[in-house]
């Protein structure tokens, strides 16, 4: 029996997990990236701030695979603490889906491109937000017989 929201919650994460193994594979390669051309400058690309970024990437990308990988099993398995984490991890890709679509509006210009990665970035989370809370409420109604 599948409740309402479960598919949608499952099939987002598994798109989060996705996006965030991508993400994190590219920053990975921006730190070699920026390693050799730090090399080849005798260190003038450390000091540009690209480190600091690609940290900021990093990070992302793994709370990102955590949100993905606990609305997996909160789906699978739900418990009042897998949802509550779910919750919590994603509004916080939320949260940094507009911080870097602000940050490269802000440091690119206003562009198409810009707007098209907002929506991108926040399609598949706003979606995994709302599968959850509708996974969540069909729950609560289970559980209190409704």
């Amino acid at each position: 029996m599948d409740l309402k929201g479960q598919k949608m919650l499952k099939v987002c994460s598994i798109l989060m997990i996705i996006g965030a193994a991508l993400a994190l594979l590219v920053t990975i390669m921006g730190f070699v990236g920026i390693a050799a051309l730090d090399a080849a400058f005798d260190g003038e690309i450390s000091g540009s701030g690209a480190y600091l970024w690609l940290a900021v990437a990093l990070v992302a990308g793994a709370i990102q695979l955590v949100a993905g990988i606990v609305g997996v099993q909160a789906a699978k398995m739900p418990s009042v603490n897998k949802i509550k984490l779910s919750l919590i991890f994603g509004l916080l890709v939320v949260v940094l889906s507009l911080i870097s679509s602000i940050s490269s509006i802000v440091s690119n210009g206003f562009s198409g491109s810009a707007i098209t990665g907002l929506l991108i970035g926040l399609v598949i989370p706003a979606l995994y937000l709302v599968g959850l809370m509708q996974y969540k409420n069909a729950l609560v109604a289970l559980l209190s017989g409704d």
